[in-house]
């Protein structure tokens, strides 16, 4: 294999993708990257799989190519090494061991991870699926997936789950503590069921992976359901994971009490005013004023106070009535709702919501 490419356009290409090989691995193929070229592209391939993520990324560009033909590379060397060489352009040319890596001032020489039949091939899952716009979907990823819980034991909760809603496709996370719902208003067919894909992978690999006018299928199989995503760049495919999630339509509450609302900008610019003295876990409470507003307030007793009005609010809490929330939480629900969302509350004591359109997000209070 030979080909030539821009050099930084290159180094661009292998950071993005190396994200995905594994830091460690028994299989050394594990810690590499793919490289493919033929008919004036190259293509670069690395493969994840901890458990319950198996995916692979891809990133492909334009490329000279003089002989076609594949190779394995340890993926952070041949970045590293592609970076440090002067030159615009750099030339990839690969005999039965050694991957040469050359441009102008400079020759670099690495050692090749076995052969290409050692790396993990990817299945081949055709055309056939639900065929979604995925530049329609990936707002309403970014507007659930916060709430994926991290925690490497709870794998299940570590997902974005599609299911069907009332108008449609909708997408759901949690992690225990809180809970994220977005309508999409795409047409979704029950047979599909409620595939789950990893929150991280969805929510930041692929909008680096595949450039944009991304489409996407969610593949039904008998080894389970599997997502494909193409760009112009770039391409993810990842496995869903494996098990059900929990029954999140029996946690909403369907009718509230008491509501309290206020511009997204307004919520934030108090909470953000809150933050240096709820930092950590300290919790900021809800205050309500008679309705006229609302106001959130801090008490650390180490540190000191905070009270902060929410400008443009309104409520029909009763005077003095107050919920408490973790600070992280309820700034991170204000932040992925809608334009001016509404916390209902059903009692102080039970998990309020916050909607606007078709976000709902669901928080736990906390106890004083």
């Amino acid at each position: 294999m030979r080909f030539t490419v821009n050099r930084r356009s290159f180094v661009d290409h292998l950071t993005r993708v190396a994200r995905l090989a594994a830091s460690r691995a028994v299989r050394p193929t594990l810690l590499g990257v793919a490289l493919s070229a033929a008919e004036g592209q190259f293509q670069a391939t690395c493969h994840t799989n901890s458990g319950d993520v198996v995916a692979w990324g891809s990133r492909y560009g334009a490329a000279s190519v003089d002989e076609p033909g594949q190779a394995i590379a340890p993926a952070a060397i041949l970045r590293d090494t592609v970076k440090s060489l002067p030159g615009d352009t750099v030339t990839i040319e690969t005999d039965d061991h050694d991957i040469a890596v050359s441009a102008a001032g400079g020759r670099s020489t690495i050692r090749q991870l076995g052969g290409v039949d050692d790396f993990p091939t990817e299945p081949d899952l055709g055309d056939e699926g639900l065929d979604v716009a995925w530049e329609t979907v990936q707002p309403h990823v970014l507007a659930v997936a916060y709430a994926a819980s991290t925690d490497r034991r709870r794998p299940i909760l570590g997902g974005v789950c599609f299911a069907e809603g009332s108008t449609g496709l909708e997408l759901v996370a949690t992690d225990s503590y809180r809970l994220a719902v977005s309508e999409t208003g795409i047409p979704y067919p029950a047979g599909l069921g409620r595939p789950l894909f990893p929150a991280k992978l969805l929510g930041t690999e692929i909008p680096r992976l595949t450039g944009g006018g991304e489409w996407g299928i969610i593949h039904k199989r008998d080894d389970g359901r599997w997502l494909t995503i193409a760009g112009d760049e770039g391409a993810l495919t990842v496995r869903g994971i494996e098990g059900a999630f929990p029954n999140y339509r029996s946690l909403i509450p369907e009718a509230t009490a008491h509501y309290a609302t206020a511009p997204r900008e307004a919520w934030l610019q108090a909470l953000a005013s809150a933050k240096t003295v709820a930092a950590g876990h300290v919790p900021v409470r809800v205050v309500s004023l008679n309705g006229s507003g609302v106001e959130l307030t801090v008490v650390r007793q180490d540190v000191g106070g905070f009270t902060g009005y929410v400008e443009g609010s309104r409520s029909d809490m009763p005077e003095g009535m107050m919920m408490a929330f973790n600070w992280k939480y309820l700034s991170d629900a204000v932040a992925h709702g809608g334009d001016e969302p509404t916390l209902q509350i059903v009692d102080p004591a039970k998990p309020a919501v916050l909607r606007d359109g078709g976000r709902t997000n669901l928080i736990m209070p906390v106890r004083l």
